[in-house]
């Protein structure tokens, strides 16, 4: 038993070790990278998807915004960026419709996704991105079953989150169930049909019918989806 309980504590240090090892600085987030962030931006609910390029402490990317209902397209954003270490970063985050927002976070998997939260009094904003591991995609790329998650800030119903499946055809179509939570306790099921359309550049719209319900549209990247 002592020998047990003492090759286990070697493990642990062991694991130990191997975790703080990990090391990352400016290079470790070099690339292209597809992102979503959506939260509260002073008095109003905000949502972004951008792709951008960081090289060296800055970046500079497009996307496309929703705040508070009215949606913006071709948004550009640039900015900078300080990698610690310890795989936590800082940023800085200035867009064409003139928000600039900072950001805190962390780094996971040699740079293959960031995770950051704003830092801002008055502001609870969150994002994800997720390093391209593709130049060049197609309706044929986005094939396959795929689960989500949605927050909707904003509904006729109040605030909503959302959970579901869904499975897209090798030509575009797609199908699948969900479940919604409306303002804290209200739930709805339903099922949906729609069509993705995939552009070079790995973004793509989508238009979803949904069962007795309205005809929802979406823009966003494959990466964001984890369409790997």
């Amino acid at each position: 038993m002592k020998l047990r309980i003492f090759c286990l504590t070697l493990l642990s240090f062991s694991l130990a070790l191997s975790t703080h090892a990990t090391t990352c600085n400016q290079a470790t987030v070099n690339g292209t990278y597809a992102g979503s962030a959506i939260g509260q931006l002073g008095k109003g609910y905000g949502a972004a998807l951008s792709l951008r390029t960081n090289n060296a402490g800055s970046f500079s990317g497009v996307g496309a915004e929703n705040f508070n209902g009215t949606p913006y397209t071709d948004v550009t954003i640039s900015g900078t960026y300080t990698v610690n270490a310890n795989c936590t970063f800082t940023e800085t985050t200035t867009d064409s419709n003139g928000n600039t927002i900072h950001f805190s976070g962390n780094i996971f998997g040699n740079g293959a996704e960031i995770v950051g939260i704003s830092t801002d009094a008055g502001s609870a904003y969150q994002f994800t991105s997720y390093r391209l591991k593709k130049t060049l995609c197609t309706e044929a790329s986005a094939k396959g079953s795929f689960a989500e998650e949605f927050q909707w800030p904003i509904t006729p119903y109040g605030p909503a989150v959302e959970t579901a499946q869904e499975t897209i055809s090798s030509k575009g179509a797609q199908s699948g169930s969900d479940v919604i939570n409306f303002n804290g306790g209200t739930i709805q099921s339903n099922t949906f049909t729609g069509t993705v359309s995939v552009n070079s550049d790995c973004t793509f719209t989508a238009t979803i019918d949904v069962s007795g319900g309205p005809t929802l549209h979406f823009s966003a990247s494959e990466a964001s989806r984890r369409m790997a």
